[in-house]
């Protein structure tokens, strides 16, 4: 029962306070009531609300600035990575290379740290302070309505012609010296606070601006020594492979013992190995005949001949324009055997095989060593492509780790899946960043597109 009622009395004395808060601005606006002015202080607001937007950008500038960094750490350990990846043992320099391409790394990772713990940490920590002063800044300015509603009930009250009473007069005198007496003390805090904060923002600049020159200073001295290094290593490199230190001995001709032949591919000769060999790529055989059998031994037994020779033979060409002959196995260079011209012997013979579906057999190429091979095609079914959920884009895996600098961004690991959205609104996307949906735990946020790979 006590309890309710103290909560029921704060709550009135909270309503009571608001009202005459509203009151006395409804008075200002409307010129009834005068409003007490510290030309001073609101020149000390002034500075106060320019230094925060500038550390704010100063904020979110550094914050670009190493996440730029680490963009460059990345891509750099990933060059030294397939660098080391393609050196061989054997060649110049080998384990000085791996040596260096472990110190640039180190040089990186450093880098990255001190930017962060010397430079980031600190100015996020200057930039939350003015959150604290920009509220008592705000109660200051409820506390000075306060101040000015008592002092005018208190002016009301004394200089009230009609009726003067002294314990009215009295209550208002009091409530205009406790009201007084709160603004004061916070208004006198804030006018010793906010100059102090106002020149602060020179030597932060200068500290700032200072490490972050040294360090950069400091990393890219040492990083060229390691790539100067590395350039001397190249220079030895392709030194020693102009004076063919490592060219590779040719091999022995065919004719040598060395040389291990590959007997080429008979033709089936049987009737039974072609039948089989039909059967098994479901083309037709034609009919054996004699006529057909002398013919393309005639064909297979032609005598060779070079190209300054000018005896001409026959060989089959192809009739399938007619529609009149199946493709046959066996036949010259995969064409029919019924039909002959004569041709010269070192021209190309050309088939025409537009008619022939790609699924089927195909001849092949001229100059191959088994002119009666059959080539087959067989055409792979086409894969359906993976649907992506509603509203999403496309989906990247992550190629290095990324931890998440504010409380927008998103954090990953490497090899996590992200479903890339759309933005919100397309003018808050900043180059270089997208949205994205972990699709582990479906977790939202920006992050570096340099950091994954589109899938």
């Amino acid at each position: 029962m006590a309890e309710g009622s103290k909560r029921q009395s704060f709550l009135g004395k909270q309503f009571a306070k608001h009202s005459t808060r509203a009151k006395e601005r409804v008075l200002r606006s409307l010129g009834k009531a005068d409003e007490t002015k510290d030309k001073i202080f609101d020149e000390y607001v002034q500075h106060f609300n320019k230094q925060q937007a500038a550390a704010s950008k100063l904020h979110k500038e550094i914050n670009k600035y190493i996440q730029c960094v680490k963009a460059m750490s990345a891509a750099s350990r990933s060059l030294y990575g397939f660098l080391r990846e393609v050196y061989e043992e054997d060649w110049e320099g080998y384990n000085e290379l791996n040596d260096l391409a472990e110190t640039g790394e180190l040089l990186w990772d450093d880098y990255q740290q001190r930017l962060t713990e010397q430079v980031y940490n600190p100015i996020n920590t200057y930039q939350i302070s003015f959150t604290d002063v920009k509220g008592r800044i705000a109660k200051r300015g409820r506390k000075l309505v306060d101040y000015d509603s008592a002092r005018h009930n208190l002016e009301a009250v004394q200089t009230n012609p009609k009726k003067k009473d002294d314990g009215k007069i009295a209550k208002n005198q009091d409530a205009f010296i406790e009201a007084k007496r709160l603004y004061d003390e916070l208004n006198n805090e804030l006018l010793d606070e906010l100059p102090s904060l106002y020149d602060g923002r020179i030597p932060l600049y200068a500290n700032t601006f200072q490490i972050t020159f040294a360090a950069e200073s400091t990393f890219h001295g040492e990083l060229s020594k390691v790539k100067n290094q590395l350039n001397d290593i190249m220079d030895k490199l392709a030194q020693a492979a102009a004076e063919g230190t490592y060219n590779i001995a040719r091999q022995a001709g065919r004719d040598s013992d060395s040389y291990d032949s590959q007997p080429s591919p008979q033709l089936p000769s049987t009737p039974e190995q072609r039948s089989s060999l039909a059967k098994h790529y479901n083309v037709a055989l034609p009919n054996d005949s004699k006529e057909d059998e002398v013919k393309h031994n005639e064909v297979m037994s032609a005598p060779s001949a070079t190209p300054e020779d000018d005896t001409e033979y026959s060989v089959p060409r192809s009739s399938m324009e007619n529609g009149d002959d199946e493709y046959v196995v066996g036949a010259v260079g995969g064409v029919s055997s019924n039909t002959y011209e004569e041709v010269q012997i070192g021209a190309q013979i050309t088939t025409d095989t537009s008619q022939v579906p790609s699924s089927e057999v195909q001849a092949p190429p001229p100059g191959n060593s088994n002119q009666g091979a059959v080539a087959m095609e067989i055409a792979a079914p086409s894969q359906p492509e993976e649907e992506l959920p509603p509203g999403v884009l496309y989906k990247v895996r992550a190629t290095h780790k990324y931890e998440k600098m504010d409380t927008d961004e998103l954090s990953f690991e490497k090899g996590e899946i992200i479903l890339v959205v759309p933005y919100d609104d397309p003018e808050d996307q900043d180059d270089g960043w997208l949205t994205g949906i972990r699709e582990t735990d479906r977790v939202r946020g920006v992050f570096p597109e340099n950091f994954t790979r589109k899938l």
